[in-house]
Order: C-alpha cells, then structure tokens, then sequence
C-alpha cells in the first residue's frame, strides 16, 4: 500500500511557483510605472479673467412687419407705399434707417414678417426684395395671432 501512495505523489506534476512571482512583480512594477500620478485635469485651478465693468447684454433689435389682405404694409403702425406698389421705396428707406440706428446703437436689426393668412405670395416675394435692398440679412416669419386664435 505504501507504494501506491508514493506513486500517486510522484505522478502530481510540480509547478513551479517562483517564475510566476517573478512575473507578477514584473506585472506590477509595469503597471506602476506606466500609471500617472498627475492631476486630472478637472482638479487643476483655473483663473478666469474677470472684467471691470458689469457686461450688457445687447439684445436685437426688433420690428415687425405686417402684410394685410389687401398687400398694404405696415411696421409700428404705420403703412408704407400703397398696396399695389411694387418697389416698395418707402419702406425700403425706412429699413435702411432701422438698419442704420441699429447699427449705430451696437444692436442687431431683426425683422419679422407677419403677412396675412390670404395675401397674394407676389407680395411676400416684393417685401422681401425691399428688406434686401435695405441690407438686412435677420428675416424671420411670424403668424398673426388673431390668424392662429381662429384656426383653433
């Protein structure tokens, strides 16, 4: 019986343990080594320049302008050139003037076009050849609110 128990404890193979802690210590001394101990950069202090005087906040300038049924044109209440007008001189002086003190003023001219739910598309088309003409490029459509009050 002896012998089978020497036999069966010489049969176990034998790892040797001592490469693989040499291996581990070399794992560990990489990963060491190849780690960074810098800051991350959230952590870092940042000096924001700071300004003397308190910012203001400019906001655009804005003018609306109507389009009526009949093609007449209006902006603060006022309606410029007659409604079968196609170059539309007068308004395109008083955008250029808009424009200007806009300009002056440090702001930044914005129009809205509000036309009426039935006025004729060639209308639309002429004010928006005079708000060409008159330099300004901040377009943008509006509806009318009595227009949107009725759809529903």
């Amino acid at each position: 019986m002896s012998q089978k128990r020497r036999q069966r404890a010489d049969d176990q193979p034998d790892i040797p343990i001592a490469p693989m802690i040499d291996c581990v210590f070399l794992l560990l001394v990489y990963f060491m080594v190849s780690s960074s101990l810098d800051r991350e950069e959230w952590a870092l202090p940042v000096a924001l320049p700071a300004s003397a005087e308190g910012l203001s906040m400019e906001l655009p300038e804005e003018q609306v302008l109507v389009i009526g049924v009949d093609g007449s044109v209006r902006m603060n209440d006022a309606q410029y050139d007659e409604p079968d007008c196609g170059k539309l001189p007068q308004l395109t002086q008083a955008l250029l003037r808009f424009r200007e003190l806009c300009a002056a003023a440090g702001g930044e001219a914005m129009i809205t076009l509000v036309p009426a739910e039935t006025v004729p598309h060639q209308r639309i088309i002429q004010v928006l050849d005079a708000l060409q003409r008159s330099g300004l490029e901040r377009v943008y459509f509006g509806q009318d609110p009595s227009a949107a009050d009725s759809a529903w």
